[in-house]
C-alpha cells in the first residue's frame, strides 16, 4: 500500500502540464484498447476470416512501431512541443 501512496504523492507534486500529459496517456491507452476489441468484432461481422483480421491488427501495430523510430530520429535536437501539439 505504501507504494501506491508514494506514487500518488509523486503525481501530486507534478506540474499541471505533466498531469495533463499523464491523463492523455491514460485516455489514449483506454481508447486504443477499446478500438482493438471492437474493430476485430466489426470485421467478423463483415465476414472476414480470422487470418485476415490478425493481419489487419498486426499491420496497424507494426506500422505504428516502425514510424516511431524515424519520427524519434527526426525530432532529435529539435523542440518537441510544437510536434506534440500538432499530433
Amino acid at each position: 500500500m505504501s507504494l501506491l501512496t508514494g506514487y500518488a504523492r509523486m503525481i501530486k507534486s507534478l506540474s499541471h502540464n505533466a498531469k495533463m500529459w499523464l491523463l492523455l496517456g491514460v485516455i489514449t491507452g483506454a481508447s486504443w484498447s477499446v478500438a482493438n476489441v471492437l474493430f476485430p468484432l466489426y470485421l467478423v461481422k463483415l465476414g472476414y476470416m480470422e487470418d485476415r483480421i490478425g493481419l489487419f491488427s498486426s499491420v496497424t501495430s507494426l506500422a505504428i512501431g516502425l514510424m516511431a523510430i524515424p519520427a524519434g530520429l527526426a525530432l532529435r535536437g529539435r523542440r518537441r512541443k510544437p510536434f506534440i501539439i500538432l499530433s
